[in-house]
């Protein structure tokens, strides 16, 4: 059957930030014959791959309900359309991939799209446009669909993807991500600019991975999964999302501000209480009402009294300064309690920061001259965790018990002249483990009960001595104790 040719081109307006973003994202070329496999119309053909072989540019093939057992390379522009998605089946029986993408202007729509090994539609070429993934089921592969470097105005919308993801690699641009239920899946922008995910909704699955720039996330549901995470990204919104007994939002900083506060985060909940973000602030104070904290190149600000539990990260600081922690209840979330990322001069005070996976409090970056006073660090993974330039942290009158890993833990040739004074080590796996850290003051300490050791140095032939340990002791029942000497 003969068609004219047409082009239909779809435009999505996002307005987010008091900007407006237009972009062509769904383009539908049709014209030619109409090609049909399966059923019982003469001239049929019994397999998708053979109408392949047999079809010309911009041709339909529409496939009949049935199984059909092949996989295949699409390398002409092509328009595949099944009957209908839950009873027209192509089973790659164990081969690496279902589909896989060699053209430009392809569209797979009304399929179960199963029994992969690997990615059920990939497209492993650069710089192709126009993919339509629409309306189709994915179930039993490894994983789902993966869009390779350099890729242009796809369209991956209405499927539901059970056991596996949507990943956009390389610099993937001016994509649409919409209306897909994933289910103990997840989904990854690695790199691009541009790019719109928006009323997708993740299932008992994993992560909502932003690595690139100028991303829209809007009204997107995470339900019994785990984070919405910027890695390295820069000016994303994250706006109007919902999450339920999922992890929140976390942002893994690079080596500069901008990773932090050129994002838009707003009006995003976690189990029906405001994940707050702020940037350029100064002297504000957080509503007790939070789920969760991001403070972005901020100053002063007070965050008091809350109840921060089951995210990734509870409270985060980045590029902020002289801003203050206390009487906060931090407990059971999957990283970090409290993350300092380049911020300095903070006070950490009087809080409980209980049974969070990895970190109670975790310093990244250079993270320096915090004050850590009369809080009570238990049964986290590590107790406190510095990784980078640290140094000159005030450490003193923590309860620092019953760690699984180190009640402190200084990693690095930047983790120097720290003071830790008059803390409570006991239970823990380790007590101190300075690795390759100097000129630390540790006075006044009581070691109780730690599993492997109270203090182990990591030092170099050079340097041995640096740090200073003097007047600790163990002192088991209150009274009677013991001087550590050495």
């Amino acid at each position: 059957m003969k068609k004219r040719i047409e082009i239909i081109l779809v435009c999505i307006l996002i307005i987010a930030s008091s900007s407006v973003l237009v972009f062509p994202i769904k383009a539908m070329k049709v014209s030619g014959n109409t090609l049909y496999v399966g059923g019982s119309g003469l001239n049929n053909y019994s397999k998708i791959v053979y109408a392949l072989e047999n079809a010309s540019a911009n041709d339909t093939i529409f496939v009949y309900s049935g199984t059909y057992f092949e996989s295949f390379l699409i390398s002409k522009s092509i328009h595949l359309i099944g009957e209908d998605k839950y009873t027209t089946i192509i089973d790659a029986q164990s081969s690496s991939h279902v589909i896989e993408f060699g053209a430009d202007w392809i569209t797979v729509s009304g399929f179960t799209i199963t029994n992969s090994s690997d990615w059920a539609i990939v497209n492993p070429v650069f710089n192709s446009k126009y993919y339509n993934i629409t309306d189709n089921i994915f179930m039993n592969n490894h994983d789902a669909i993966f869009i390779g470097l350099n890729n242009f105005y796809n369209d991956i919308s209405n499927n539901t993807i059970i056991d596996g993801g949507i990943y956009l690699w390389g610099s993937s641009t001016y994509n649409i991500i919409s209306h897909n239920l994933l289910i103990r899946g997840d989904m990854t922008i690695s790199g691009g600019d541009y790019n719109i995910v928006i009323n997708n909704t993740i299932e008992n699955g994993g992560n909502l991975n932003l690595m690139g720039s100028n991303i829209i996330v809007k009204n997107n549901f995470l339900n019994s999964s785990k984070a919405i995470v910027l890695s390295g990204a820069i000016n994303n919104t994250i706006q109007d999302n919902e999450l339920i007994d999922s992890e929140g939002i976390s942002i893994i900083g690079g080596n500069g501000i901008i990773y932090w506060n050129t994002h838009t985060i707003e009006n995003n909940s976690h189990n029906g209480r405001p994940i707050l973000f702020y940037k350029n602030q100064y002297n504000i104070t957080i509503p007790s009402n939070a789920a969760q904290v991001i403070l972005a190149n901020c100053k002063n600000c007070l965050i008091k009294n809350l109840n921060i539990t089951n995210v990734k990260d509870g409270i985060q600081l980045g590029f902020s300064t002289e801003n203050t922690i206390c009487f906060n209840k931090i407990n059971n979330n999957s990283e970090a309690g409290i993350l300092l990322w380049e911020s300095n001069s903070n006070n950490i005070n009087n809080n409980t920061i209980e049974k969070n996976l990895i970190f109670g409090i975790k310093f990244k970056g250079t993270t320096s001259m915090n004050k850590i006073f009369y809080n009570e660090i238990i049964n986290n993974g590590f107790g406190i965790y510095y990784d980078g330039f640290s140094e000159r942290n005030d450490i003193q009158n923590n309860k620092i018990n019953d760690n699984s890993d180190e009640g402190i833990y200084i990693h690095g040739l930047g983790g120097t002249s720290n003071i830790i004074n008059k803390n409570s080590f006991k239970n823990n796996d380790g007590g101190i483990f300075l690795d390759f850290s100097y000129y630390n003051i540790i006075t006044n300490n009581n070691f109780i009960n730690n599993n492997k050791y109270h203090v182990f140095y990591k030092v170099n032939y050079f340097n041995p001595s640096s740090n200073f340990f003097n007047e600790n002791y163990y002192d088991d029942a209150g009274f009677l104790f013991k001087i550590i000497f050495g």
